[in-house]
């Protein structure tokens, strides 16, 4: 039986690498790493997603946003400014658009003591040029939503 549900591509983090695993659905058994990607040095990453076609990791920092290929290279980085010195209570998460085109983070700048309110930034996901920025009337850390629609939707 095939349900038709797409495979989805998940991370994992683990003594300092990001483990992107693809979940089919309709397959089961233990998971294996489909590609194994090295933050740069010195990066504590708090959260990444990692392209369909697997070829590229976004991850956030406490202070940015990173864009690497799967050999390690940069892409893109993007400073979350003003820099934090806060250690604890703000962790930037990221989300992947459902076309791969855009990347959503969520910024609790409140908690970094960066700003008086929390933000979404959506940053295109080849060039990292930000697409659209908009701040949130609530304060926290670890926003979720859910998956962000394609470019086009």
């Amino acid at each position: 039986m095939n349900s038709g549900r797409p495979s989805k591509v998940i991370t994992r983090h683990h003594d300092g690498l990001i483990h992107a695993y693809v979940v089919d659905p309709d397959t089961f058994g233990p998971l294996e790493p489909a590609v194994v990607f090295r933050p740069r040095a010195g990066d504590a990453v708090e959260e990444s997603v990692v392209r369909p076609d697997l070829e590229r990791v976004v991850y956030t920092t406490l202070n940015e946003v990173v864009c690497l290929t799967r050999s390690g290279d940069p892409v893109w980085v993007s400073d979350f400014a003003p820099h934090s010195d806060v250690r604890h209570g703000h962790r930037p998460g990221c989300s992947l658009s459902q076309d791969g085109r855009t990347v959503w983070v969520y910024r609790p700048d409140v908690m970094a003591q960066r700003r008086v309110a929390d933000q979404w930034v959506v940053y295109d996901a080849d060039s990292g040029e930000v697409l659209a920025r908009r701040e949130v009337d609530t304060a926290g850390h670890g926003g979720r939503a859910p998956p962000p629609p394609s470019a086009g939707s």
